[in-house]
């Protein structure tokens, strides 16, 4: 049960629209999180400091490499 629990969990997020837009708009959305106007790479909030780039290269493996492969997202850190 916990497997078919796990597997119909699997299945809903790859079939999760944001797996269907183009790599070069959720490469723009990355950059305008991690390096917009804000700066928020590095905000600090309720005393700890958070890092975007850091989250973002933590949701999946297709994030992660994709993230690896942004340079702009890291000199912001």
């Amino acid at each position: 049960r916990d497997y078919l629990l796990l597997l119909s969990r699997t299945v809903d997020s790859i079939l999760s629209p944001i797996y269907k837009l183009p790599l070069e708009i959720l490469g723009e959305i990355f950059t305008n999180i991690c390096c917009g106007d804000i700066g928020v790479n590095g905000l600090s909030g309720e005393g700890k400091r958070r890092y975007p780039t850091l989250d973002l290269s933590r949701v999946c493996s297709k994030w992660r490499n994709m993230v690896i492969s942004m340079p702009v997202l890291w000199t912001s850190l």
